[in-house]
């Protein structure tokens, strides 16, 4: 399933679009309390096992608070915990009529306690319910909202936030306050400032809290928003291989790679492109290296040293992991650029991201920079983009004529045309050297596959006529997406980025071999 990130303005249009269809603002309020509670449940079992567990929930003055009270109010009613285990602190009751103040008032006639959150009545519980600010928020918490926040961090219980945690906004910028979650139950829809690299730690794990609003109502609202892509949604994006296919058909991969004293980027790259299906990989490589690569490469992977005359045209060409910054690229990059002017895809990492800083592309090109070099790339300081990276790489991907997946623990994705993805890789297995070899091979790999079916296609209708030029952007997210599964997929423990390739390659295995 392929969910799409709302921002604020899209989420309060998507309101009026289900109160315009007859969806009461208490009725939404309700489906989106009852839902988070089953989301607890079932995020959290364990809570529920034993005694009733204590809840202090720290509840605002919007609607996020009534979200909470309903969540509450639902624990209690099905018999998972009961009213005397349940405090709201609250700086001040609300009036009856407004969604807050009738579930308040509700969740207080059946025994639950309402306190001023004044420090020492907050005590230890099994829970606190972060409910004090929503997408409504436009600056920095502070005043009530503010008291709120500091109150529930003196708390000793884990931190459950609701929708999105208190403090972080459309407009959040990384130094003001925000509650730190250990999981954050995302009511649909889910909102697209939960997933930038800056205020994503803040979430913790997210949990979507679906079932609100009819199917048929989120897209209208949602306009050109990024999607969030997993792996099951993801690896539909890119079609399985034919029984009956030869290895030019699913593909023909070179990869310019290596510099002395940088041999492990290219194997891992080219394992990369082999685990996503290409049938064929070449590495090339500096002749000083070359020795060593030849020695070190996947079976199956052709190794040459650069100085050897290419081998036909590619399918899917990639520069750059431990490629170095040499003068002497001119060459290969000149070839690279009209290749990629032909329609070939051509995948940019590392080092080949800055020698091509200047260049402007036709329309193939993945470039996958990290955020330090996103940012060197633009010349700009790396707080610059985390404070907003949005605009910025729909930007640069426009100007440029590329997709550029942007790498961090939170992968963005933006296309030329301006498509949006997203790809949540919070994992620390992934924080190591070598990820981004491999999902820069995973790229490559997946390109080519994609571009071989239109290569042949053509060949055998208008062999003078160049193929179409494959979209893709489905390549990048589904390689970003393979990517974080695969790190899943190694289970909680540190690995080398090989057994991340072979992870990748069993779950490419599952979803593209018929």
């Amino acid at each position: 399933m392929t969910r799409t990130l709302f921002t604020a303005d899209q989420a309060r249009a998507l309101d009026a679009l289900a109160c315009a269809g007859g969806f009461h603002p208490h009725a939404l309020v309700e489906a989106a309390g009852r839902c988070a509670a089953e989301a607890l449940v079932r995020a959290l079992p364990g809570l529920f096992a034993g005694a009733p567990p204590r809840i202090a929930a720290f509840a605002g003055a919007g609607n996020n608070a009534a979200d909470g009270i309903v969540l509450l109010r639902t624990l209690i009613l099905r018999g998972l915990t009961t009213p005397d285990r349940v405090t709201v602190f609250t700086h001040k009751a609300p009036a009856a009529g407004s969604p807050r103040g009738d579930a308040l008032a509700s969740l207080v006639s059946m025994g639950a306690a309402l306190r001023p959150p004044d420090g020492a009545a907050l005590g230890s519980g099994d829970l606190a319910l972060d409910c004090i600010s929503g997408t409504g928020l436009k600056g920095p918490l502070e005043g009530a909202a503010l008291g709120l926040a500091e109150a529930l961090a003196r708390s000793d219980a884990p931190v459950v936030s609701l929708d999105i945690p208190s403090g972080i906004s459309d407009h959040w910028q990384p130094g003001q306050p925000a509650v730190k979650a250990g999981i954050t139950l995302a009511i649909e829809p889910l909102k697209a400032c939960l997933y930038t690299p800056a205020s994503r730690p803040a979430a913790g794990r997210i949990v979507p809290v679906e079932g609100i609003f009819p199917p048929s109502f989120l897209s209208p609202a949602a306009g050109d928003a990024p999607i969030l892509c997993d792996w099951n949604s993801a690896r539909a994006f890119i079609a399985p291989v034919p029984p009956d296919a030869h290895k030019y058909l699913r593909g023909f991969c070179e990869i310019h790679a290596g510099s002395p004293g940088f041999s492990g980027a290219p194997v891992i790259a080219a394992r990369g492109a082999q685990a996503a299906g290409a049938g064929l990989t070449r590495l090339v490589s500096d002749a000083e290296v070359f020795p060593i690569l030849a020695a070190r490469a996947p079976a199956g992977v052709m190794v040459s040293p650069e100085d050897r005359n290419p081998v036909g045209a590619p399918d899917a060409l990639l520069l750059g992991p431990g490629w170095g910054q040499a003068a002497d690229r001119a060459d290969t990059l000149a070839r690279a650029f009209a290749l990629e002017a032909y329609g070939v895809p051509l995948i940019l990492d590392a080092d080949a991201i800055a020698l091509a800083r200047d260049a402007l592309f036709q329309g193939s090109a993945i470039l996958t920079p990290h955020l330090g070099e996103f940012a060197r790339y633009l010349g700009l300081n790396k707080s610059d983009i985390l404070a907003a990276p949005w605009p910025l790489l729909k930007k640069t991907a426009r100007e440029k004529n590329a997709i550029i997946i942007l790498k961090s623990h939170i992968m963005m994705i933006a296309a030329p045309d301006g498509r949006t993805a997203v790809v949540d890789g919070m994992t620390p297995a992934l924080a190591a050297g070598g990820s981004g070899d491999l999902l820069a091979g995973l790229c490559a790999g997946l390109a080519a596959r994609v571009r071989a079916p239109l290569r042949a296609k053509a060949l055998g209708e208008a062999p003078a006529s160049p193929p179409p030029r494959p979209d893709l952007f489905p390549c990048a997210a589904a390689a970003a997406a393979l990517l974080v599964e695969a790190a899943a997929r190694t289970g909680p423990r540190f690995t080398d980025p090989l057994e991340t390739a072979d992870a990748a390659a069993a779950a490419a295995g599952e979803a593209w071999l018929c």
